[in-house]
């Protein structure tokens, strides 16, 4: 780093000065990068996440930092908070200016827009369920299109409905909601997504977006974590507590990564 600034000292045109300080940025970005995972902002303030110690750190505009050592930061939900897991993993919540409060406070987002409407329903007749799939387009003047994308035959099946626990869903293109259909079959459940079908002891749908499902006696979320967990807890935004076989205490997060 010295030898660089030596060499700028010495350069005797502007062009040559210039192509130096960019040669210095590049080395020191290159450098910052292989330090850090991520960075995000929020407010004031920047949240970085280390890339060897994989733990986060909160740095202020003059980017110095005011908290360090943090398992787990991210965004609570709509709100203007953070939902963070401090050094010794205890799940706290920060306002705006980064005090501590007990429950984030929801806002409400509009978002405007030309939007493409969604429809799934389960229709039948004697034999199977069909599942039709509703295009609405008439905002772009191309109407309304229906098609059956999937039939399942009856047999062994008492119930069949989506993660919302009817036989309708409805989304649009800025809201995708999971298209998977949960099967009744009066001693266990199957989870059907495309052609495979899961088979689970029993299964949550408190949050569709997020279903808790058991086997034999542990417990997993489908397609978010193994099925290996004594509790799980349900997800407060971003995280779910556990404990596991070993007795281990922690969170996971909607990735499924352990903290």
């Amino acid at each position: 780093m010295v030898t660089f600034v030596y060499m700028i000292m010495l350069a005797t045109s502007w062009k040559m000065k210039k192509l130096i300080i960019i040669i210095l940025t590049i080395i020191s970005s290159s450098s910052f990068s292989q330090e850090v995972g991520c960075i995000f902002h929020f407010n004031d303030f920047i949240i970085i996440k280390e890339k060897n110690s994989k733990k986060y750190k909160i740095l202020n505009s003059e980017n110095k930092t005011i908290i360090k050592d943090l398992k787990y930061v991210n965004y609570a939900g709509d709100s203007n908070s953070l939902q963070v897991l401090d050094k010794n993993n205890n799940l706290i919540y920060l306002d705006s200016n980064l005090k501590r409060i007990n429950t984030p406070k929801e806002v409400i987002i509009t978002v405007c827009g030309t939007l493409v409407y969604y429809k799934r329903k389960i229709i039948e007749d004697n034999r199977n369920y069909y599942i039709e799939f509703i295009e609405d387009k008439s905002l772009y003047s191309e109407g309304v299109k229906k098609s059956i994308v999937d039939t399942i035959p009856k047999i062994g099946i008492k119930k069949i409905y989506f993660a919302n626990s009817s036989k309708e869903i409805f989304y649009d293109g800025y809201s995708d909601f999971p298209t998977y259909l949960i099967l009744d079959l009066g001693d266990k459940f199957g989870i059907k997504q495309g052609d495979l079908i899961q088979y689970f002891d029993y299964v949550d749908l408190k949050n569709p977006f997020a279903i808790k499902v058991k086997k034999k006696d542990y417990f997993g979320y489908y397609g978010i974590t193994d099925i290996k967990y004594k509790k799980l807890g349900d997800f407060e935004y971003n995280l779910a507590s556990f404990t596991d076989k070993k007795g281990n205490i922690g969170y996971i997060d909607l990735n499924g990564n352990e903290y």
